[in-house]
């Protein structure tokens, strides 16, 4: 867990999972868990804004944000294949928006 904060003031939370390889060296994700944060999200906060599904590319992106005048809202699977270096992780961002332009 990431918690960016200045003078008391927290601007961004960043939760990371990453699941680990069972016996056979495959990484395995269990939908449930994204599915669950994804149902308490939208009991609290309504439907999300708009999906961050991107399977065209490594890693593939299934997720949700949720987008408000102050605040952005994601969470997100991103999956690196079943075997291999990298792991599959399931990540939760909360933090401040602020438009650059």
């Amino acid at each position: 867990m990431i918690v960016v904060e200045s003078n008391g003031k927290v601007y961004a939370i960043q939760l990371t999972k990453t699941y680990p390889a069972d016996a056979s060296g495959a990484c395995v994700f269990n939908a449930n868990e994204l599915l669950s944060w994804y149902s308490s999200l939208r009991a609290k906060y309504g439907n999300n804004s708009f999906s961050l599904d991107d399977m065209s590319g490594t890693p593939s992106v299934c997720g949700m944000r949720w987008k408000a005048n102050s605040v952005v809202l994601d969470i997100v699977y991103l999956f690196y294949g079943t075997f291999g270096d990298e792991k599959p992780k399931l990540q939760y961002y909360l933090y401040q928006r602020e438009d650059d332009y």
